[in-house]
């Protein structure tokens, strides 16, 4: 199947208002690709295997955000709003560098996406005792180590990027060994998978695209969670029941702020929402409407230029 590739070029400040304006379009999730971001890890010695000249003229010094659109017949009006709405973006005063905003439209084929990954894709820690691992790589851990091992394909979420690493931190944090957790917009499944790994009894995981699903069903099998995990295609949390002791999220700060007034409904008393995707700058907005619905705020972690932010239902 073919798809097209929307590459934006902006700043890390203007990821949050690129990746809105692909999501309104239809993109089911965003690549965010920022060559400061794989530097760091690289100094701080995290896990990744390769040098910076691996990754020479490959990035460059703005901040590229990705998004995928299958081959239909509405690709070409897509397109056409995509380019006009990244124009009018960018004549009006928003608070934030988003320059240049030019896009490159790409063609990409399902393989091609598949074995893109794994140039740069490589083992990573991302919190104590988790470390990340694609499929096509041999990793040897320590006994304190817990290794998912992860296959992209089509879905969104290598666990490589801040957001995601906020994420499962959180859950180390917050998990406990008899927590039923919720994952909403699963992508690959790593957070659900995480969830199980560190002892949760159970997980949810639901996305919108049931590409992702599919992906996350594969990662669950792969990695011994399928057992105790539950799959639901649908939006946010369409078609979910029951209640939950950690709801986790790491998505937009628009979709944050839709999703959080619905979150009380399914949050086990004493239970926590645990929501990333979040630039700072849009911190405590999510904060304050945590608060108004209900919630306790009692944490904030960064981690380059992205929160993590936890609140408890009491």
């Amino acid at each position: 199947m073919k798809w097209f590739e929307i590459s934006i070029a902006t700043t890390s400040e203007g990821t949050e208002i690129m990746s809105e304006l692909l999501f309104e379009a239809g993109v089911q999730g965003v690549v965010i690709e920022d060559k400061e971001d794989i530097v760091r890890y690289l100094k701080d010695g995290e896990g990744f295997d390769y040098s910076e000249s691996d990754l020479a003229g490959s990035y460059d010094s703005t901040v590229k955000v990705k998004g995928y659109l299958p081959d239909n017949k509405n690709i070409d009006t897509l397109i056409y709003d995509i380019k006009s709405r990244s124009a009018a973006l960018l004549k009006q005063d928003l608070g934030v560098d988003i320059r240049p905003g030019s896009i490159i439209i790409g063609e990409v084929y399902e393989q091609d996406w598949a074995n893109s990954w794994k140039k740069y894709f490589k083992p990573l820690k991302v919190s104590e005792s988790i470390v990340v691992k694609p499929s096509w790589e041999s990793y040897e851990p320590s006994p304190r180590e817990i290794v998912i091992e992860l296959d992209p394909g089509m879905a969104f979420g290598t666990g490589t990027h801040e957001t995601t690493i906020l994420c499962v931190r959180a859950l180390e944090k917050y998990l406990c060994s008899n927590s039923l957790v919720l994952d909403i917009g699963c992508g690959t499944g790593i957070l659900g998978i995480a969830a199980i790994l560190l002892g949760a009894r159970g997980s949810t995981l639901i996305d919108i695209d049931s590409q992702a699903i599919s992906v996350a069903k594969t990662n669950s099998i792969r990695n011994g969670t399928i057992e105790k995990t539950k799959f639901i295609t649908g939006d946010l949390l369409d078609k979910v029941e029951g209640k939950f002791d950690l709801l986790i999220a790491n998505l937009s700060s628009k979709a944050i702020k839709k999703l959080i007034p619905q979150c009380t409904v399914y949050i086990s008393r004493g239970g926590y929402l645990v929501v990333s995707g979040i630039l700072e700058e849009n911190a405590e907005d999510i904060k304050t409407v945590l608060i108004e619905n209900g919630m306790t705020f009692i944490d904030k972690q960064v981690l380059g230029d992205w929160v993590c932010i936890a609140g408890q239902y009491v």
